[in-house]
């Protein structure tokens, strides 16, 4: 009977872990469905990756999913609020939040934070977190992309040979 006890207990540790591996192997492919090359627009994305998000404009949000990788969502229609309030909530369906998911528009208020307008996600386009940064800031340039400009040497009171003028 010992014999058969140890069996039994091996079968039920093939059976527990056998579900447990094919998960493991569902979390892999979906992860890895994920990295994709940039430029081909998500329907949905993995909302366990999302790191935070970032609101552009009325029309527009950052999701951040990585240090290097985020996606832009522009809705279809513009979002009234979405700017001027900067936040937002989404319930999902499932674990991937898609286009055809909802965000709700946070709006402060005397007694606290209330939903407010609800509207449709766009696409999601994949982008690396640099020209997402440079979304986000479009005004500022780096020091190292920026033009320098010099003054004309008349200007500066030099002639063009560089000698000051008398």
């Amino acid at each position: 009977m010992n014999r058969n006890f140890g069996t039994t207990l091996r079968v039920i540790g093939l059976a527990i872990l056998i579900p447990v591996t094919a998960l493991a192997q569902e979390d892999a492919q979906e992860e890895a469905q994920e990295v994709m090359e940039f430029g081909n627009a998500e329907k949905c994305i993995n909302i366990r990756l999302i790191k935070s998000t970032t609101v552009l404009d009325d029309n527009n949000i950052l999701f951040y999913v990585n240090q290097q990788k985020a996606y832009l969502n522009t809705l279809p229609r513009k979002c009234n609020g979405l700017a001027r309030e900067d936040r937002f909530s989404y319930k999902a369906r499932s674990s991937r939040l898609c286009s055809s998911d909802y965000i709700e528009v946070l709006m402060s208020g005397a007694s606290g934070m209330r939903p407010g307008i609800s509207c449709r996600l766009g696409e999601f386009q994949p982008m690396t977190k640099a020209e997402a940064d440079a979304r986000k800031n479009p005004e500022e340039v780096r020091a190292e992309d920026a033009e320098i400009l010099l003054p004309n040497p008349e200007e500066m009171g030099e002639d063009e040979s560089g000698d000051p003028e008398d």
